[in-house]
């Protein structure tokens, strides 16, 4: 039980009225010794109440009917369920009645005369059972006498008091306001004025600060838990929902301040997070806290090992007020680290602050805070001696990792620039870096020593009078390679998952926590924040973990990631953030940095031209946003007619195919995906349809417009992206090399373009001037074209025309196949003379699958009407690259040959055609 728990002992108040008698009238009735019993009671419980009123100066001979004692309570007082079970008036008074009632707060008594005295003591006793009081505090209870039943009181006063208490509760609080802690329970709030009546249940308004527009409850005002789970936090409450002025202020908890003090008080030498020598006799702990009206606080102290040993050194741990202090006996004490927690003793246990102190050897002038440390760690020099005394902190220019210099700047980064050091250097002859160190007036000075810099070995710390002096003391430091490491993952879309990575050779699992709002929060990895980030160690040393950034990380920006090695089994499983210092606490710990970016849309079309037949397919494919519902594709036609539908889209994005192309023009796709307040700007809970949008009568750009404004209106961030698609008539094309460079041998490639949908097979024909073909080929379109290669060994040289057929449209060209002529052969001397190719401007508008133009006919295009046939003869070999075939020169027994486009067809095209 804490303190103001429980309220003990009788208080009984004793009223004694004297009135003077009038001349001539005798005396006037008044009040004498009065009691109440019980006057402690427990709030809320009924009980039965004695009253005992005795009455002076009553007249008893003169025959008054109905004399009356009323008994006045106050409005804590609860007489609902109260009735009077005896009632007694001694001497000389008869047909003696008591009642209640319970609208008037009042117990009375009444009696009639019975021939007594002039002036008679008459003793009025009552018991009345049921009687609950309902708020804890205490009470003024009165009574008025009316004994010669004129209806008029002949006096009035205060009789006693009634005091309630709630045992039951940790503590009460009573009064116009009052002040309650996070994370307290059983907290008794019937005394506050406003609060309803003990077993009621209570709502509070929050008015100000954080609980601004929150409203907490309890299901009794007996026993409030001032928890989350009733919805409290810091900030000040109203106790109606009409009422602006706050009566209830909820605060944290907060151990203010914990200092050690070298000595039997606090006037002694402050040693907190440093040591004194082994044999100190008392060493005093003074905390400060914000909660001593509510709870105590204890203090403990762990060695190095983590064991309480808070026993061995005060019988009387506790602090009742802050500033109060505690004396530890630790003159026994081993030399070593230890460290002394001061907390709440009971609900308050969450607030707490923990400093370390050590006992150093004292034939040691200096000492380590840890002796053993991964490389990044750091550690705590202390160096003893008399006061005032300077002394070198030394260390072997070896002691740094390959690569570090050896000058000043680096030393800086070693010995820390604490109050207590003077200066810092090397000295290059010697092979050191150093400190130097005053000490205080306890002869004792502190340093920071960073390891970052240092090997990964045994290193040794000395303290020496001068640089050059002989070494007085050392110590020996053991620097480890990090036990833990984490690498920082690329950037990754919100939503999406992330792989971390790391090291941790030391370990068997692996916590990881981020930097969020100033706490370092356990990080999930999956999307339903069941399952942490908590991976375990292989065999190897290696840990890996996905991690979901659509919870805790769930923002655009950079965050700090920190993997702890083997937290205590008490984090392994938890969800509560942690603050800075704790982390600080956590070992081995590394840190790397995870960059979150807003999830970005797109979207690709397989082909952007294709025949509008209505059959051809392609698909539309992209990434979503991560984390959102399935986006939203609308097809704007280039009439303006618009359709909408909801896509599948996963981790891996989407992908849609898309037929029915059938309208020439520019097709425009739009695709909308939520943005992070997880809803569309636009008809979130109709879905995609833009019937309300748009008329039907809009032309393309002006729906494609209206759609974007519907979903980028202002405070809108749904991500859009869109492509064009465009339907044209179906059409084929042919085309050969025409540049008279060497071809490999008896292998020509010819290609092409085509507007059929992907995997349509293209008919590739050398047609000859009989309507025959000499050579085939078959050829898939791929993205709008296609390739494919004629093998024309043995063809003859001659006219053709190369003709290619999609099954919906066809096209050719006019081709000669001519002999090929061998560098240096002398047509003088019997040898062949250049194959001459002429380009006969011959245009042609052929349907798939009618015959060519036999070769040799005459043709006559309107250019030739005007300009005349035009030729181009091949250049000999000494001025030009003609077109060769190895091993086909003069003379053998089969011809090379080369191809040569002579003229460029009209396309056309015709329904499609299945092969």
């Amino acid at each position: 039980m804490t303190r103001g728990s429980a309220v003990s002992g009788v208080v009984l108040v004793v009223a004694l009225v004297t009135v003077a008698a009038a001349p001539g009238l005798g005396a006037a009735a008044g009040i004498g010794e009065s009691s109440i019993t019980p006057s402690t009671v427990e709030t809320g419980v009924p009980t039965t109440l004695s009253i005992e009123v005795p009455v002076t100066g009553v007249n008893t001979g003169d025959g008054t009917t109905d004399g009356r004692v009323t008994v006045e309570l106050p409005d804590a007082v609860d007489l609902s369920g109260a009735s009077v079970t005896s009632s007694v008036a001694t001497p000389n008074a008869t047909d003696v009645s008591g009642a209640v009632d319970a609208d008037a707060g009042t117990v009375s008594v009444t009696w009639d005369d019975d021939a007594g005295s002039t002036e008679e003591t008459l003793t009025v006793r009552l018991a009345v059972d049921g009687v609950a009081v309902d708020r804890t505090g205490t009470f003024d209870v009165s009574a008025r006498v009316d004994a010669d039943a004129d209806g008029t009181a002949d006096v009035t006063t205060a009789v006693g008091e009634i005091t309630a208490a709630a045992p039951g509760s940790d503590r009460s609080v009573t009064g116009t306001e009052g002040t309650l802690y996070l994370g307290e329970r059983g907290v008794d709030v019937t005394g506050l004025d406003g609060a309803n009546a003990a077993g009621e249940s209570q709502q509070f308004y929050g008015v100000g600060g954080d609980a601004d527009g929150v409203v907490a409850a309890t299901d009794t005002t007996l026993s409030v838990d001032v928890t989350a789970a009733n919805r409290f936090v810091p900030g000040s409450y109203a106790l109606s929902s009409a009422a602006d002025d706050p009566v209830v202020f909820v605060r944290r908890p907060r151990v203010t301040d914990l200092s050690l003090y070298a000595g039997a008080s606090t006037s002694a030498p402050d040693v907190t997070n440093r040591s004194v020598p082994q044999g100190t006799d008392t060493l005093t702990v003074e905390a400060g806290f914000t909660f001593d009206d509510a709870e105590n606080v204890t203090v403990s102290v762990d060695d190095s090992d983590g064991l309480d040993v808070t026993e061995q050194l005060t019988a009387s741990p506790t602090i009742t007020a802050s500033g109060g202090t505690v004396a530890l006996d630790v003159r026994d004490l081993p030399v070593g680290r230890y460290e002394v927690t001061a907390e709440g003793a009971d609900d308050l246990d969450n607030a707490s602050r923990t400093v370390p102190f050590r006992i150093r050897d004292p034939e040691k002038a200096v000492t380590l805070s840890k002796t053993r440390v991964v490389r990044g760690e750091n550690t705590i020099v202390a160096v003893a001696g008399a006061p005032g005394d300077v002394r070198y902190l030394r260390l072997s220019g070896t002691a740094l990792r390959a690569g570090e210099l050896l000058n000043t700047a680096t030393a800086r980064e070693v010995f820390d620039r604490t109050g207590q050091v003077q200066s810092v250097g090397v000295d290059t002859d010697a092979n050191v870096l150093y400190a130097v160190v005053a000490l205080d007036d306890d002869g004792i000075s502190e340093v920071r020593l960073r390891t970052d810099r240092l090997v990964s070995d045994s290193v040794d710390v000395e303290s020496a009078p001068e640089i050059d002096a002989p070494v007085e003391d050392d110590v020996t430091l053991t620097v480890e390679e990090r036990a833990v490491t984490v690498a920082s993952p690329p950037p990754t879309a919100v939503g999406d998952d992330v792989t971390v990575t790391g090291t941790a050779p030391e370990s068997e699992r692996v916590k990881l926590y981020a930097a969020v709002d100033g706490a370092y929060v356990p990080l999930y990895d999956d999307a339903d924040a069941e399952t942490l980030a908590e991976p375990e160690v292989a065999g190897d040393g290696t840990w890996e973990t996905d991690v979901d950034t659509s919870a805790v990380v769930d923002l655009p920006e950079t965050y700090r990631v920190v993997a702890v090695g083997d937290p205590d089994p008490a984090r392994l499983g938890g969800t509560e953030p942690i603050d800075s210092e704790t982390l600080r606490e956590l070992d081995p710990r590394e840190s790397a940095t995870l960059t979150t970016v807003e999830g970005a849309l797109s979207l690709v079309a397989s082909r952007t031209t294709l025949a509008a037949t209505g059959t051809d397919e392609f698909t539309l494919s992209g990434a979503a946003v991560a984390g959102r519902d399935d986006p939203r594709l609308y097809h704007v036609g280039p009439r303006g007619t618009v359709d909408a539908r909801t896509v599948d889209a996963s981790a891996d994005g989407f992908e849609e195919t898309i037929d029915g192309i059938e309208t020439r023009g520019v097709h425009t796709f739009v695709v909308v995906d939520q943005g992070r307040d997880g809803a569309f700007a636009y008809a979130d809970g109709s879905g995609p349809s833009p019937d309300e949008l748009l008329s039907g009568r809009e032309t393309r750009s002006a729906a494609v417009a209206t759609l974007l404004d519907a979903y980028t209106q202002p405070g809108s961030d749904d991500p859009i992206a869109r492509v064009n698609v465009t339907g044209v008539d179906p059409s084929v094309s042919v085309s050969t090399p025409t540049d008279g460079d060497p071809l490999p041998a008896a292998a020509v490639p010819v290609s092409g373009q085509s507007t059929a949908e992907d995997g349509t097979t293209v008919f590739v024909e050398l047609i000859g001037g009989d309507g025959t073909a000499a050579r085939t080929a078959e050829a898939p379109v791929t993205n709008g074209t296609w390739n494919a290669t004629l093998d024309l060994s043995g063809v003859q040289t001659g006219s053709y025309r190369l003709a290619a057929d999609d099954g919906a449209a066809r096209d050719s060209a006019a081709v000669t196949v001519a002999e090929d002529v061998t560098p240096g052969s002398n047509s003088a001397a019997g040898g062949s003379t250049p194959a001459e190719v002429s380009t006969t401007g011959e245009a042609t508008s052929t349907p798939a699958g009618a015959t060519s133009t036999p070769a040799g006919a005459a043709t006559t295009t309107e250019s030739e009407a005007r300009t005349g046939p035009t030729t181009t003869t091949a250049a000999t070999a000494s001025s030009t690259s003609s077109t060769r075939f190895p091993g086909l020169g003069v003379g053998s027994g089969i011809g090379a040959v080369v191809i040569v486009v002579t003229a460029l067809a009209v396309r056309s095209w015709r329904p499609r055609r299945r092969r």
